[in-house]
């Protein structure tokens, strides 16, 4: 139902398979058994049709929230509470200061911030949490400065509920 953009009360949730079919998407839900994982685990593996291909691994820890916890090999952790910016860059000098800089220059609040990287010199993510929403047009300014391979911004979960 998220990848049809439905909000969490829409009530064709229970349709979303369906409906997901009808639009062409396809699909395969197995069941599996992960070492040291939340039994509400979900790993999504999802490819674009460009080929482009992406894993991320999260829990629903109860009450309506959520915790993702690993893109592509990456471990990473964040909730959803926030406006979310996940980028995708080169782990080198420059990177994280040009990105925050192009956020401030916009007037985008900084909530929380942290970096992973696979090795020194190698992929890294950051995950910025803000208080505003990051406009696609900003989040399309970061995918193309040096050094970035890719950005994304998520909507609050938060903001769904309002």
């Amino acid at each position: 139902a998220g990848f049809l953009g439905f909000s969490i009360d829409d009530v064709r949730i229970r349709d979303s398979l369906k409906l997901a079919s009808e639009m062409g998407m396809e699909y395969r839900i197995e069941t599996t058994s992960l070492d040291n994982a939340h039994p509400n685990t979900v790993v999504i593996e999802l490819e674009g049709e460009t080929g482009k291909k992406v894993s991320i691994t999260g829990s629903s820890i109860g009450g309506g929230n959520v915790v993702i916890k690993r893109i592509n090999n990456l471990e990473v952790e964040f909730t959803g509470q926030y406006y979310t910016l996940i980028v995708q860059h080169y782990d080198k000098p420059g990177v994280i200061a040009m990105v925050t800089t192009l956020l401030g220059e916009n007037e985008v609040n900084i909530a929380a911030m942290r970096v992973y990287r696979s090795y020194r010199g190698g992929i890294a993510f950051m995950v910025i949490e803000t208080d505003q929403e990051i406009s696609e047009e900003l989040v399309s300014r970061i995918c193309h400065q040096p050094g970035v391979i890719h950005a994304a911004g998520i909507k609050s979960l938060q903001q769904e509920e309002d």
